[in-house]
């Protein structure tokens, strides 16, 4: 899950996102490393940000 609060229109929106990664993994000097990353956004929620 990954929450942004940017600001549209002069007020602030917090945006709530469900994600699965699709990764792919080298190994390097025998360290684990991400070689590809495929992001699939599963839901996706906007709503105002009331503090």
């Amino acid at each position: 899950m990954a929450t942004l609060v940017s600001d549209e229109d002069g007020h602030d929106v917090i945006a709530t996102n469900y994600v699965r990664y699709a990764d792919q993994y080298v190994k390097v000097d025998g360290r684990w490393f991400i070689k590809r990353r495929r992001t699939c956004f599963r839901i996706s929620e906007k709503r105002d940000f009331v503090a």
